[in-house]
């Protein structure tokens, strides 16, 4: 992954971007919930590089970058918190 993608998602998404246990089927409905949202975000937040950044794929192409944001958005319910 990219590395300004990796730290600004990472960034972003830390506090929120969790799951409960092992990823299994017994997650929260809460856990879920976080993850959609989590899911969400991404899409804005990549929406609103793409829309702010003057050359946001300068060094990485977009396709890179798409499939960066989709890697992460299907990790979300593996992901553990670290707060």
């Amino acid at each position: 992954m990219p590395l300004i993608l990796s730290i600004v998602l990472a960034v972003s998404f830390t506090p929120i971007a969790c799951s409960g246990g092992d990823g299994g089927s017994d997650q929260s409905s809460a856990s879920l919930i976080r993850v959609e949202a989590s899911r969400q975000d991404i899409d804005f937040l990549t929406a609103q590089m793409k829309r702010i950044h003057p050359n946001l794929f300068h060094s990485i192409t977009e396709q890179e970058f798409r499939t960066a944001a989709n890697t992460l958005k299907n990790d979300l319910p593996a992901l553990t918190p670290m707060m």
